[in-house]
């Protein structure tokens, strides 16, 4: 009875110290297990943040030369704007434009008509600010023509009649809005002015008018008014040297 009790004893010790190795083993493997683990954790970690490392440096270095780049698109397109500018400046100053341009044509057709240059030289030199007039104006009053009226005292003559001048205006409108023979001195009017044995010049406006003929060294000098005097035009003439 004793010695089976002994041996019972002995075996649960033993499955004891068993439970215990086998606990400590377990114990071990895990620890070793999760040592590893942590280690190659820590490796993946650390590579990991090498290749983040790297991954930002070339990011900085792709933005440095993105950066450097646009730096030196900046500076062209400002040179390119300053040559803008430039040129732009040069052209304003050397194509004529306006007033400038019309003569400047006027002068090349007259080149190309076969006039010679030496002649159109002494014409722009001869040129001066001042007008040497007569100071001797002369003022006529004529009828203006519509298309209702055609009579007579409709033209005027100056420079002993080698001048003719007419003009031809729409009619006045009286209340009831019915056309009247006299025209309407508010609207655009077309004067004529023919000299003898040249072509008729047409000049179209509102009043006043001005405007001028030239034959030979003299040049004819108009004014256009309406006069007092319902359906009359006034004009007033004088004679400048030319050129």
């Amino acid at each position: 009875m004793s010695l089976g009790l002994h041996e019972t004893r002995l075996r649960r010790r033993r499955q004891r110290r068993w439970a215990v190795l086998k606990f400590l083993l377990i114990a071990g493997l895990l620890g070793g297990s999760l040592a590893l683990a942590y280690e190659l954790g820590g490796q993946i970690a650390g590579a990991e943040l090498d290749a983040l490392r790297t991954e930002v440096a070339a990011s900085q270095q792709e933005q440095e030369a993105f950066e450097a780049a646009r730096s030196r698109l900046q500076a062209e397109v400002a040179r390119a704007q300053q040559a803008e500018a430039q040129w732009r400046q040069r052209y304003e100053q050397d194509v004529p434009r306006g007033e400038v341009e019309e003569i400047l044509t006027l002068v090349r057709e007259r080149l190309e008509q076969g006039v010679p240059a030496e002649r159109v030289r002494f014409v722009v030199e001869a040129v001066r600010q001042e007008r040497d007039c007569a100071d001797a104006p002369e003022t006529k009053r004529f009828i203006v023509r519509t298309p209702i009226y055609a009579g007579g005292a409709d033209s005027v003559g100056f420079a002993d009649s080698s001048i003719t001048i007419t003009a031809m205006g729409e009619p006045a409108v009286d209340a009831q809005g019915r056309p009247n023979a006299w025209f309407d001195p508010a609207k655009p009017l077309k004067v004529t002015v023919t000299p003898i044995g040249g072509e008729p010049q047409q000049v179209e406006g509102e009043l006043p008018l001005h405007f001028s003929l030239v034959r030979g060294d003299t040049e004819h000098l108009f004014t256009a008014v309406a006069s007092e005097r319902r359906g009359f035009l006034e004009v007033t003439g004088d004679r400048c040297a030319y050129p």
